[in-house]
């Protein structure tokens, strides 16, 4: 039966479009294009395929050193480009990075022959740390030297409960525990705040008492230091006001008498001159004010009183809060809100009991709730372990791991505090061997197996979850024949609406291929320079027929390689 054509598939998360290599190991200059599906790479052994990933990965924020840079060059370049119409995840995180540019994206990385190197996602420049973030978003890569997310024991689990289809029942258990961390918190808190001897309650108490004898807020406070300058100067403003009552208004020279002269003279001779009726009008107006500010004073003067009682109170007034506002350790202005703390903590500490039993409940009642869920969805990842263990490894017997097996082991732990994952640990086990006992996957999987691997897992995986884009490197090590033939369909079938780059020796693999590049090596006696070649359809008739009889290429070979590329394409 013929594979499912990639036409009417739709790419439904990041699609890498663009490998831009500038100057990079035994690269001086590369710009490569890719489309969905399976995209496979080929050459001789040492052509510099594995580079081509290496300098990728450099653009997705792996490390960098100085032996990056092309010999005799000042600095490496490379730059990936990914388009995120169908990624509103990715779109969303560089929204809230301050990274976003629309629905491409670009990273780029630059290394100096010293070893300095620098990050930019679009245009911006980033910690290196931000773009490997954003790189294991885009791409997920499969190799013997990568350390591989396979391997880690949140990605294990995640992988399960994908297969499982508990996102609906991680969402609630999620729910459960922060409400259980939220109550938890709190009871903690009130503990806390609330854990007083009776020595202190007693000292609160009088502490409370003794502020409300005492304080003021700060509006009284300012009324009274105001009232307290006033009685304190009050001789002195009595003495000011009178004089000034008696310049303006008192006696025949007074300011008041002479203005009204003045104006007498002028009013006179204003039929004389016109003139003078502005300034006449000037004078019987200050006359007027003058006057009004007499009264005025009258007025104020009339209310002043040096009072030296009340002075004297204001004086212990003043100095008894100031100096309760040193006992307390506040300003004078804050005892008003230093009594309403301690009054709130008195309360609290009065409460406590009922307050504590009612929050205790409620983190009783909302652990029993997530160890309930929890214990739910450690019974449907025990399924789904036997199930996918199953799966797995009857895709990697296909895959040329003949009598491998694959397990998945779960411990639950009901007792373990409560935590967003649940209360399990899962741990991906492998038995490459007959006889040998099973291991977690890190620990003695090869990196052609580990590959294996990961390649039955997304093929099991495919139906619940589209993976971004990923890098196979090694993934036929040590297969052949039929095997081969069954790795490259399996690539292929996961590339179906998503992107798989693979490196492969074998023909049967390459066949399976959307889209095919041939990397070689052009070496002269000054240098060596890798070449990367997209192929036509008549070139990867003659690739596949040199990989399948080597140097010599015959009819028989060609015609075979024909016959391998009609079955896919």
């Amino acid at each position: 039966m013929r594979p499912l054509s990639l036409e009417s598939t739709i790419i439904r998360h990041s699609m890498f479009t663009t490998l831009s290599i500038r100057d990079f190991a035994v690269i001086d200059q590369l710009e490569l294009e890719f489309s969905p599906g399976l995209t496979v790479f080929t050459g001789e052994t040492g052509a510099g395929k594995s580079i081509l990933f290496d300098a990728l990965q450099l653009a997705l924020g792996e490390r960098a050193t100085s032996a990056a840079v092309r010999s005799g060059c000042d600095r490496a370049e490379v730059t990936a480009e990914f388009h995120l119409e169908n990624n509103p995840a990715i779109q969303q995180w560089l929204v809230e990075q301050d990274l976003d540019d629309g629905q491409t994206l670009l990273l780029r990385r630059v290394v100096t022959s010293q070893g300095r190197s620098r990050a930019y996602v679009n245009g911006t420049l980033v910690p290196v740390q931000t773009m490997k973030e954003l790189g294991q978003k885009l791409v997920e890569i499969h190799g013997q030297h990568e350390h591989q997310t396979l391997t880690r024991s949140r990605e294990q689990m995640r992988l399960l409960d994908v297969y499982a289809g508990l996102q609906d029942d991680l969402a609630a258990l999620q729910q459960q525990f922060e409400a259980w961390k939220s109550a938890n918190a709190e009871l903690e808190a009130l503990r806390a705040q609330a854990a007083l001897s009776p020595a202190e309650l007693d000292l609160i108490r009088y502490q409370v008492e003794e502020l409300q004898a005492a304080a003021v807020s700060a509006e009284q406070l300012q009324e009274l230091h105001d009232e307290h300058r006033r009685l304190a100067h009050s001789g002195d403003l009595i003495q000011a006001t009178d004089q000034a009552a008696t310049i303006l208004d008192q006696g025949d020279a007074s300011a008041c008498d002479q203005i009204a002269r003045a104006a007498g003279e002028i009013s006179s001779q204003v039929k004389l001159e016109p003139a003078l009726a502005e300034p006449l009008e000037l004078m019987e107006s200050a006359l007027i004010q003058a006057r009004e500010a007499a009264a005025a004073l009258a007025r104020v003067r009339a209310g002043m009183d040096t009072d030296p009682q009340r002075l004297e109170a204001l004086d212990q007034q003043l100095s008894e809060l100031h100096q309760l506002a040193r006992k307390h350790r506040v300003e004078a202005e804050d005892l008003a809100q230093k009594l309403e703390s301690l009054r709130e903590r008195l309360t609290r500490a009065e409460q406590a009991d009922s307050v504590e039993r009612d929050l205790s409940d409620a983190v009783a009642r909302h652990e029993k709730d997530y160890r309930s869920l929890a214990a739910k969805i450690s019974k449907k990842r025990q399924r789904a372990a036997t199930r996918l263990a199953e799966d797995v490894t009857r895709r990697i017997r296909q895959l040329g791991m003949e009598r491998g097996e694959f397990l998945v082991r779960i411990e639950h732990d009901p007792n373990h505090p409560p935590r967003v994952i649940g209360l399990d640990e899962v741990l991906f086990l492998v038995s490459a061997n007959p006889g040998s006992p099973p291991a977690p996957v890190a620990r003695v999987a090869s990196g052609g197996e580990l590959s294996r691997i990961a390649l039955g897992l997304k093929v099991s995986l495919s139906e619940a979850e589209k993976p971004p884009s990923m890098i196979f490197d090694e993934v036929d090590a040590g297969v052949g024949g039929a095997t081969a033939q069954t790795v490259g369909e399996r690539l292929r079938e996961v590339a179906q609406g998503s992107q798989v780059f693979c490196i492969t020796h074998l023909p049967q693999v390459a066949a399976c291929g959307h889209q095919h590049f041939q990397v070689s090596k052009e070496q002269d006696e000054q240098s060596t320079r890798t070449r990367v070649q997209q192929l036509p359809e008549m070139s990867r008739v003659e690739e596949l027929a040199r990989m399948l009889g080597g140097r010599k290429v015959t009819d028989q070979s060609l015609a075979h390689a024909r016959e391998m590329l009609e079955a896919y394409h």
